[in-house]
């Protein structure tokens, strides 16, 4: 349930959306939108904030509009050069976006706030909903790192469950999608649905970002390792082959698994590993110039080729 319509000016905001209980300053130039400021100054310097669905288009119509945006109140404006206005707002209450009484030269809009939740839900769907979001936040703040210990404190703090998923979805840094979709989510249980699943959504998008820079980290590790070991005076390079047959024999008795596929993990494995050494070490995997030593295992069996690699290595690195 809405309550009565008030026309306000209005500014359609590009690539932004602002909540209620949002204090924040953006830049505005379009003259439709310095005009509309000017009349709120001129009265009781409330304004209607409502972001364009497409940041490109200049000037919006009623269909390029979201429904739902944010009655503020204008703190300070500030004259920039080059006619721009830098003006710092306040977000009081949502509202819906009902039709514009007029698009020139700025644009009225027809508001209407929404009733506030009326909604009695019990003490223990609260507590529910106040342990998830705290945890979620939590979980955010610790993988983001975009949120200063004093402020996740000071949120942390917070007990009333409106409060909470207000403050949270104020100071996380989201898309201005995502704070539409938490605009126009009206009630307690809406907007708690809705902050929920953002917040997991990116609390898995930074975990499968942190796994890549691990397994990048990784990567130049192990290109750091091959660089400084190719010219190490006690490093020995040695490249270990064996027969086809002695090498499929040898996985069908490790795996259990049939001669055709263990020739297939043989041709995967060389695969990967010579991808690896050519790209990494700068040489070329398997060939005798690149190695110290060069052995066929199927030669010697594992246990003689084992006791000929310490030999070589003992007397190549001068151990004894």
């Amino acid at each position: 349930m809405k309550q009565p319509i008030s026309i306000l000016p209005a500014i359609a905001l590009r690539g932004t959306t602002i909540l209620p209980d949002m204090i924040v300053h953006f830049d505005v130039s379009r003259g439709r939108s310095i005009k509309a400021i000017e009349a709120a100054m001129l009265h009781d310097q409330k304004i209607f904030l409502v972001t364009q669905k497409d940041p490109e288009v200049e000037k919006p119509e009623l269909s390029e509009l979201y429904q739902v945006g944010t009655v503020a109140y204008i703190k300070q404006v500030v004259k920039l050069p080059h006619d721009l206005l830098r003006v710092l707002v306040e977000g009081i209450e949502r509202a819906e976006l009902l039709g514009l009484e007029q698009e020139e030269p700025f644009l009225k809009a027809e508001t209407a706030l929404f009733e506030p939740d009326s909604t009695k839900y019990t003490k223990s769907l609260n507590e529910a909903m106040f342990r998830s979001i705290q945890e979620l936040f939590q979980r955010y703040c610790m993988e983001s790192g975009k949120i200063s210990k004093d402020l996740a404190a000071k949120i942390l703090n917070i007990e009333d469950i409106d409060q909470l998923i207000t403050q949270v979805s104020v100071n996380v840094p989201l898309s201005y999608q995502n704070k539409q979709k938490i605009l126009e989510a009206v009630s307690l249980e809406d907007r708690y649905e809705v902050l929920a699943a953002i917040l997991t959504n990116e609390i898995e998008v930074f975990q499968v970002g942190h796994d890549l820079q691990r397994k990048l980290k990784s990567r130049v590790d192990k290109n750091q390792r091959d660089y400084i070991l190719r010219e190490h005076p006690r490093c020995a390079n040695v490249f270990i082959s064996a027969s086809k047959e002695d090498r499929i024999a040898r996985l069908c008795g490790m795996h259990h698994i049939d001669a055709e596929a263990a020739e297939e993990m043989i041709e995967k494995a060389d695969k990967r590993r010579s991808e690896y050494y050519n790209y990494y070490s700068y040489k070329t995997w398997g060939a005798a110039a690149t190695y110290h030593l060069c052995i066929d295992s199927s030669s010697l069996g594992i246990e003689e080729t084992v006791r000929f690699i310490e030999e070589f290595v003992v007397k190549k690195l001068q151990l004894v």
